[in-house]
């Protein structure tokens, strides 16, 4: 893409793209920082459709991720990933119990603690809303030449890493 050409990608010039700045850069931030809205929008269409809040989405998400590496979630673990307070993370495992997402199971080695595990329905119901759109962003990903996935890859990990570094 050209330096010309990507400038004109951006419909208004955004309050960085100032003289010296490389059109190219300037673009590409832009485009950031739309894929951030379209994301919070993304959201919050999902947290509708699931009729879940954010707190519990992300919960289910953590489930989902610990589910395929064989990890088993206790409620502690949801406080820590979550930064809630464990009676705050007891409050979400109910609500998440109530709505059929997971049920409670007695840990495997503590006999006094319990794991916190995915139903099947809650599977299913996180796999046609939150799946849906990991599909489609990985169909996406998955359509670009593999030199060019790489190139996105690292630059998104500077980005990350660049971002976590900044005050």
């Amino acid at each position: 893409m050209t330096e010309a050409h990507a400038g004109a990608a951006i419909e208004h010039a955004p309050w960085y793209a100032v003289e010296g700045r490389n059109e190219t850069a300037v673009a590409i931030i832009a485009a950031l920082e739309g894929t951030g809205r379209a994301n919070q929008d993304l959201q919050r269409r999902l947290y509708a459709a699931s009729g879940l809040g954010e707190t519990d989405t992300t919960a289910v998400v953590y489930l989902l991720t610990a589910s395929a590496a064989g990890d088993l979630v206790t409620p502690k673990d949801l406080a820590a990933r979550l930064q809630l307070s464990t009676a705050a993370a007891s409050g979400l495992v109910d609500r998440l119990v109530r709505g059929g997402y997971v049920r409670r199971e007695a840990h495997p080695s503590d006999r006094r603690g319990v794991t916190v595990v995915l139903t099947d329905e809650g599977r299913e119901r996180a796999d046609g809303t939150i799946g849906a759109v990991y599909g489609r962003l990985l169909d996406l990903a998955e359509s670009l030449p593999p030199e060019d996935a790489s190139t996105v890859l690292r630059f998104l990990l500077r980005m990350t890493e660049e971002v976590a570094r900044m005050p």
